[in-house]
């Protein structure tokens, strides 16, 4: 089950973290890229039911987008979608 203020979560930190790597986003590609980082919860198997749960995901997910960012930036013309 989706839920609305894990999504929230997840498209704030990737307005804030794509902004403190110099990128903007638009609009539709905020949202994109939030359930990239969501479906990879899903891959990785962890609880997204609980609140408590949730709030501890948020850390791990911003560091998993911080590294491809940063690897794609220190590896240019790879692409972000290919470092993740």
């Amino acid at each position: 089950m989706l839920h609305p203020e894990l999504m929230q979560g997840l498209v704030e930190l990737v307005v804030r973290v794509h902004k403190e790597f110099g990128i903007t986003l638009p609009g539709e590609r905020k949202t994109a890229e939030a359930t990239v980082l969501y479906n990879r919860l899903l891959q990785q198997g962890l609880d997204t039911a609980s609140e408590k749960g949730r709030d501890l995901l948020l850390p791990f997910v911003e560091q998993l987008l911080r590294e491809r960012l940063q690897k794609a930036k220190d590896e240019p013309g790879t692409g972000k979608r290919e470092v993740s």
